[in-house]
């Protein structure tokens, strides 16, 4: 009798020990499963970077028409699914100022179910702009960043089809300025429309669709103490290669959220040859890796939304240096300062009002601009025989267009301002 009162009192012991651990840590082997994690499909994924990658959306520049017209079409998407706009956005747009004129980033969030959850967030984000049209050709930019955008707005989608909500609530962001240093994502932590503080980790996807071989960088691996065996688990289903970085710094907008204390992943399938450049089209994406991304974020970010504790912030701060990240431009030597040129320059220089100068910062030891004389405050009017245009950071990606198209020995000139005076300086391409 008394090994029986045994044995019921472990077995009660042993269910309560279950039921807690079931409270803890949801179960999410059933994801699979749901009309929610069903509804992620390549035709939808195709659909909305076909479109936002479109020639009609001339590469979304900061700032544009083009850029607004990309966040009216997100918040439209959130209309539909009957997301919440939160307060401080209109329409779910939240407008920031650039040089005088509006840009947009798009927010739309889910309410969690839980009463002592749902003032509490977990943010899956992408940034919607990229580098508009440059030396005259359209950068659609597709992979960068069509692929995250219409990974958040499939992820929006999947999370509204759910029957039960989430105990957290969603938030889903796009942001603008990206391409210009994070800007968005920067003006958003620092004018958030949800309380940072009750923010418990952001999802970023950045060039999540040139998947090779199954491949698949995910960084900010170190911002949480979970994140490692959460990631493990889910990638069982797809097995893909994975690298793992530590860092929550990467030239992406996680950047801004672990810079507040917040632990963060970045998703991102590497550099191509097409990166920053015209041939960044819808055609190139690899649909069916990029659904099986966003499937994975899917099941992560489910877990977090419904687990009651917390993540373990950690500190991470080895910074993600991506190889062969404008490798071309390096191989130049030039570092240049960000320096607005004045119109009387311009008309000293004879240079037309549209046009612009790049100010030279630093001459890398070794490199092409050294043994072709180029100095430290030279200011480069053209290059190859084509005006620059006016912005200092479009100056850079035009040039960096132009030499991504060099072959080794090509001849070409760099026309400097020199102590006022016009200098034509003739070179001949070393690289690929």
């Amino acid at each position: 009798m008394a090994l029986h009162r045994k044995l019921i009192s472990i077995f009660i012991l042993y269910v309560n020990l279950i039921s807690c651990s079931s409270a803890q840590n949801p179960d999410t082997s059933n994801t699979l499963n749901t009309n929610a994690y069903k509804s992620i499909t390549t035709a939808d994924l195709r659909t909305h970077v076909s479109y936002i990658a479109s020639d009609v959306m001339k590469g979304r520049y900061t700032p544009s028409k083009e850029l607004l017209d990309t966040a009216r079409y997100i918040s439209d998407r959130f209309k539909k699914l009957e997301m919440i706009s939160p307060k401080g956005a209109i329409d779910y747009i939240q407008l920031w100022d650039y040089k005088g004129e509006k840009v947009p980033n798009c927010i739309g969030y889910i309410q969690g179910s839980d009463e002592n959850l749902r003032n509490e967030y977990v943010v899956i984000g992408a940034h919607m702009d990229h580098l508009g049209i440059i030396m005259g050709e359209v950068v659609n930019g597709a992979d960068d960043n069509a692929s995250g955008t219409a990974g958040v707005l499939e992820l929006a989608e999947a999370f509204s089809s759910l029957k039960e909500k989430p105990k957290r609530s969603v938030v889903f962001m796009t942001f603008g300025g990206e391409e210009r240093g994070l800007l968005g994502s920067k003006y958003y932590v620092e004018n958030p429309v949800l309380p940072l503080n009750k923010t418990v980790a952001m999802i970023n996807m950045d060039m999540i669709g040139r998947s090779k071989d199954n491949y698949l960088f995910i960084g900010g691996v170190g911002t949480a103490l979970e994140w490692k065996q959460m990631i493990h688990k889910y990638n069982d289903t797809y097995n893909f290669k994975l690298e793992l970085h530590p860092g929550g710094t990467a030239p992406s907008d996680n950047s801004s959220f672990y810079a507040k204390s917040i632990p963060v992943l970045f998703f991102f399938t590497g550099i191509h040859d097409d990166y920053h450049m015209p041939g960044d089209d819808p055609d190139k994406i690899n649909y069916k890796a990029q659904t099986n991304i966003v499937k994975m974020v899917f099941e992560i970010a489910y877990e977090l939304v419904n687990n009651n504790t917390k993540l373990t912030f950690r500190e991470s701060n080895e910074s993600l240096e991506i190889q062969n990240h404008h490798i071309n431009w390096k191989r130049l030597g030039i570092k240049y300062k960000r320096e607005d040129i004045t119109t009387e320059q311009k008309t000293a220089w004879k240079i037309g009002k549209e046009n612009g100068a790049m100010k030279i910062g630093e001459i890398v030891s070794g490199k092409l601009a050294e043994k072709y004389g180029l100095k430290v405050g030279d200011y480069i009017i053209t290059f190859d025989g084509k005006l620059l245009p006016p912005d200092p950071l479009d100056i850079y990606r035009s040039i960096e267009l132009l030499v991504n198209r060099f072959e080794n020995g090509r001849t070409f000139t760099i026309e400097v301002v020199r102590s006022g005076e016009r200098k034509l300086i003739n070179c001949i391409w070393e690289g690929k």
